[in-house]
C-alpha cells in the first residue's frame, strides 16, 4: 500500500520488495477497485450543482519543463458543491 500511495509505478514496486509482476498489478488494481467504489458512494451523497478544479503544487522549475511537464508536481482534484444560484 506504501508503494500505491507513493505513486510508484508497479514497476518500481516489484523492485524494491521483489515480489511478482503479477501479484503487485492483482494488488494495484483491487486499491483501484477500492478508491472507485468509495468514489461513487461519495458522489451519490452530491445532488444538485457542482463545479471541478484542478491545482498542481510543490512546482519546482525545471530548465525547459514548463506547467503541467514540470517535474515534482503533485496533482490535487477536487469537486465542490455551488451554494448559489447561476444566473
Amino acid at each position: 500500500m506504501r508503494c500505491f500511495f507513493a505513486d510508484l509505478a508497479a514497476v518500481k514496486t516489484v523492485e524494491i520488495l521483489e515480489l511478482n509482476r503479477k501479484t503487485i498489478d492483482r494488488y494495484y488494481n483491487i486499491f483501484r477497485e477500492k478508491i472507485l467504489h468509495y468514489s461513487y458512494k461519495e458522489l451519490e451523497k452530491v445532488s444538485g450543482e457542482i463545479e471541478v478544479d484542478e491545482s498542481y503544487f510543490e512546482a519546482r522549475r525545471v530548465r525547459g519543463k514548463h506547467g503541467r511537464g514540470a517535474a515534482g508536481k503533485t496533482p490535487v482534484f477536487g469537486l465542490f458543491k455551488k451554494r448559489w444560484k447561476s444566473t
